[in-house]
Parts: C-alpha cells; sequence; structure tokens
C-alpha cells in the first residue's frame, strides 16, 4: 500500500500496475507514483537509455 503499484516497462507511456484487491490507499498511491513518473519524465529517460545502448530504435 505504500506505493500502490510497480512501473510496467516496455509501453510507450506511464503504465501503473496495482494488485485487485488494492485498498483506496494503495490505489491513490499508485496515481501519485504515476504523477512523479509523469514529471520526472521516466518512460523517456529509459528509452533514451535503451536507444543509447542501441537495443532499441530511436
Amino acid at each position: 500500500a505504500t506505493y500502490g503499484g510497480a512501473p510496467l516497462l516496455g509501453v510507450q507511456g506511464v503504465v501503473i500496475i496495482c494488485h485487485g484487491a488494492s485498498p483506496a490507499k494503495a490505489i491513490k498511491n499508485a496515481i501519485r507514483v504515476a504523477v512523479q513518473a509523469v514529471r520526472s519524465h521516466l518512460s523517456d529517460d529509459i528509452a533514451a537509455e535503451f536507444a543509447h545502448d542501441g537495443k532499441i530504435p530511436a
């Protein structure tokens, strides 16, 4: 319930996966984590790191 969920990698955007039986506090925290991921450009940073290593096309 502290974090509410975890980021799903491999998608173009931010997706936070939660357990189906998560209480309201966990869902609230998952939304908070998603907002932080968007504000910190998490998806862009991960994609740039893979592109830099030549693992995925830029």
